[in-house]
């Protein structure tokens, strides 16, 4: 069973039993198959009546139903509609339900739980349980609390210091394998499902490009990938009372440890130019893959992870390859209603014209 985002809206009201009266009402003379619940997201705004506002959720009848079977108490804590999934928050017993509602939303809460479950890193929440029903699948994990790092205070040696703290992680999952341009674009095609077919097109135009980059250096022996964090970035990073955790690993995959290095760099310059935006964060992917990125420079990353020595050779193979892996997962945050993909496809293309 498969939803959209498009399935999922909040709303705010100071009148929540009247206002999801009236959603229910025009649910029903409409024919949507839609239920209005007020969550338990209450906030309170400054106002004259200084009344408290009570944050509501619209989504699929059916949806509820499974949730609701599963005791996933979407009217008592605070819930959160990301791009695939249901993040819920009960902040008083301290742990997070993650639902998602489509075939990305699936492959994401399974890696997320089956990293906290089995990668042996220790600084990021604990699995709880994790069930799937009608292709929903549901799990549960403690609750991390804390702020996230902030952008003016990520210096070269602080980001030295959370890399180490990967260390550990990467060291124990370590393998050798040959390199396969094939298997490393095939990964993720089960992105495609929910890509129009000019987006197809776009994309398997940027993997020819890639590959004849590629070719022209074909690398040698072997390569060292790892268990990685797959979305490493200041917004995913908690600091509490000096300690630092780790969350949302929604994105973990057996890959090359520099792809959370160059993401984490990447979105870093991004966010610091002021509006962040997907074209400058291509822009920046780009100068990272020019030696421009005064950032990585300043970091001796096989200093620091000398284990995986042996990518060195492969560096601007890895860059490319982050480069396809970072358009892929991008594409999933729009639709084929939006100009943004055509722009980025365009810019992604003159980008690796230069390296032809």
């Amino acid at each position: 069973m498969a939803f959209q985002q498009s399935d999922f809206s909040s709303v705010e009201s100071f009148c929540p039993c009247i206002t999801c009266l009236l959603y229910k009402f025009y649910f029903v003379i409409t024919g949507k198959n839609l239920i209005c619940i007020k969550t338990g997201g209450t906030k309170k705004k400054p106002s004259l009546i200084n009344k408290p506002q009570y944050e509501l959720l619209v989504l699929p009848a059916d949806y509820y139903a499974i949730l609701e079977k599963q005791k996933v108490p979407l009217t008592e804590y605070k819930v959160l509609v990301s791009y695939n999934s249901l993040v819920v928050i009960n902040e008083k017993d301290s742990f997070v339900y993650k639902c998602s509602f489509n075939k990305i939303g699936c492959q994401n809460v399974k890696n997320n739980y089956y990293f906290l479950k089995t990668s042996g890193f220790r600084k990021c929440p604990t699995a709880m349980s994790i069930t799937e029903v009608d292709d929903v699948v549901i799990s549960a994990e403690s609750l991390s609390e804390g702020a996230f790092l902030k952008t003016e205070d990520l210096t070269s040696n602080v980001i030295s210091k959370l890399l180490r703290d990967l260390k550990e992680m990467y060291i124990n999952n370590i393998s050798r394998q040959p390199f396969d341009l094939k298997q490393e674009f095939g990964k993720y095609d089960y992105l495609f499902a929910y890509y129009p077919s000019s987006w197809k097109d776009a994309v398997s135009q940027i993997q020819t490009k890639i590959k004849k980059i590629i070719l022209c250096t074909p690398p040698d022996g072997q390569i060292c990938k790892t268990l990685i964090h797959g979305d490493l970035t200041s917004r995913n990073i908690l600091k509490s009372n000096g300690n630092i955790t780790y969350v949302d690993f929604d994105r973990s995959e057996i890959s090359y440890p520099e792809i959370d290095f160059y993401l984490f760099c990447v979105d870093l310059e991004t966010h610091r130019d002021g509006q962040s935006t997907y074209e400058l964060l291509f822009n920046n992917i780009f100068k990272l893959m020019d030696g421009r990125l005064t950032l990585i420079d300043e970091i001796d990353y096989y200093k620091i992870f000398p284990d995986f020595g042996a990518n060195k050779s492969l560096i601007k193979e890895i860059k490319l390859l982050f480069l396809y892996r970072t358009l892929v997962l991008t594409l999933q945050y729009y639709t084929n209603t939006t100009n943004v993909p055509r722009r980025i496809f365009a810019q992604v293309n003159k980008g690796l014209d230069k390296y032809i």
